[in-house]
């Protein structure tokens, strides 16, 4: 792996943060949950267009977090990392992408 590809691989690394964290902040704070059905409703129509986007961007950092974990792994694996330390690192990353699409279906 040269070094233009691991520089790529930590862009998409980065990409994939943004992507992931940005859907939080895009549609603003939903109701609480006592506030009733209406109020809720409300919400999801004055934020649709948001909502929407939010999800479609996460799902786009999918694409962005599968570089990163093959340039993640082959630079663990050429510093000598463990290989518990390789299957930690591919198990948390997806780990995050799992429960990020999650509260994206979940919010949605």
């Amino acid at each position: 792996m040269g070094k233009m590809t691991t520089r790529l691989a930590g862009i998409a690394g980065i990409l994939f943060v943004i992507l992931i964290a940005v859907p939080g902040f895009a549609s603003g704070a939903p109701p609480d949950t006592a506030d009733g059905p209406a109020k809720f409703l409300a919400y999801v129509m004055h934020n649709r267009s948001a909502l929407i986007v939010s999800g479609f961007l996460g799902a786009a950092a999918d694409f962005f977090v599968v570089f990163f974990l093959g340039g993640l792994y082959v630079a663990l694996r050429r510093l000598g990392a463990s290989p518990v330390m390789l299957v930690a690192s591919v198990i948390a990353i997806v780990l995050t992408g799992a429960l990020a699409s999650a509260g994206g279906a979940i919010e949605a």
